[in-house]
């Protein structure tokens, strides 16, 4: 009988060994990384040099990469420069590169994105929500306009909380409501379900005494 292959090693790292394996492979991600800003700058320069055709064609015979490959490469380096390229992945980057935003609105959630530590798919989602609100939407839902009369102090504190967020003051209230419209529809919600919960419990208690009333019933 032949013996297969093991895929799993027979003994389980130590301590020392699971993090040398685990810095190297972080470093193995910052070479790949680093590389996807090289191409990129690469390509770019291509494609000022010759034409995006032309420069795309040579570049996928030369590194074997696909052509949308080279070109999402090209446009994340074009848009960021090297001096604004830390504290968020090369794919964070590249979301921000490939969407329809402004510069003003790239900039500003490539600097909450930071802040926030937020992953891909939060970013993603923010970006469509930037997008959607440039179609007069939020979250495809829209808009409609109101007006709120603060306090001073309060007016003064939701100016400064909207600046550390990159966002307008409408803006930034707007958020607030709509969190707190989700909010009042989730307890809705739970609401809902236990009143359900509470009447089925209700049936389940009051069934013994309905079968005892018709049994009685019967003898009588």
């Amino acid at each position: 009988m032949d013996h297969q292959e093991q895929f799993f090693p027979e003994s389980l790292f130590n301590d020392a060994q699971r993090e040398e394996w685990r810095s190297e492979g972080a470093n193995l991600n910052k070479t790949h990384e680093q590389q996807q800003w090289l191409l990129g700058e690469w390509v770019d320069a291509g494609v000022g040099g010759l034409t995006r055709k032309t420069a795309l064609a040579e570049a996928m015979k030369i590194t074997g990469y696909a052509k949308t490959t080279l070109w999402d490469f090209c446009r994340t380096a074009h848009k960021f420069p090297e001096s604004r390229r830390r504290d968020l992945s090369w794919s964070h980057h590249k979301e921000l590169a490939i969407s329809k935003l402004t510069d003003e609105k790239r900039w500003g959630l490539r600097d909450r994105a930071a802040v926030g530590k937020w992953s891909i798919q939060e970013l993603r989602a923010n970006v469509k929500n930037e997008l959607a609100k440039g179609n007069g939407k939020i979250d495809g839902e829209k808009r409609r306009n109101i007006r709120a009369v603060v306090t001073k102090a309060t007016y003064n504190l939701l100016t400064t909380l909207a600046k550390r967020e990159s966002l307008d003051r409408s803006t930034f209230v707007g958020n607030i409501l709509e969190k707190f419209r989700e909010q009042q529809k989730e307890a809705s919600e739970t609401q809902k379900r236990g009143t359900k919960l509470s009447r089925k419990t209700h049936r389940q208690i009051d069934a013994p005494r309905r079968l005892s009333k018709m049994k009685l019933k019967r003898v009588a």
